[in-house]
């Protein structure tokens, strides 16, 4: 069974029911963004290309280790979120680690996500931890 086929059987009312243990980062990823954008936030991915070598890379232009995703939410609880995502014991580049790192050294809620994270992940995603003094 595909994991597609495993996300069309799950309950369609919660994307975190969705969620497969163990997951491939192409998973995890689908999930997130699936998850993200019924919670109503606007999301980007850029995802890897096979150059003519064979290799695969993600084609950027400024430095190299930028995160997954960018999400935004407007509303209450919302703002800017970027997420390196990682799964079993895929670890930090450096390169990614200075990413996090300048982020949230700037102020920027900066995370690195994995599948054990989901809940906290949706919980974050349904903005349901917001501040009082958002509120």
């Amino acid at each position: 069974m595909r994991a597609n086929d495993r996300r069309d059987q799950s309950d369609a009312t919660d994307p975190v029911t969705s969620a497969v243990d163990p997951m491939l980062e192409s998973e995890f990823t689908h999930w997130l963004i699936d998850h993200a954008q019924w919670c109503g936030w606007h999301v980007t991915h850029f995802r890897p290309a096979m150059m003519r070598s064979g290799r695969w890379a993600t084609p950027l232009q400024g430095n190299a280790g930028f995160p997954d995703l960018v999400l935004v939410h407007e509303g209450i609880g919302g703002g800017i979120i970027f997420a390196e995502l990682k799964v079993g014991r895929n670890k930090l580049s450096d390169k990614q680690q200075t990413w996090i790192d300048r982020l949230q050294a700037a102020g920027a809620e900066a995370h690195v996500w994995r599948p054990s994270d989901m809940w906290q992940i949706s919980r974050r995603l349904k903005r349901l931890d917001v501040p009082k003094e958002e509120l």
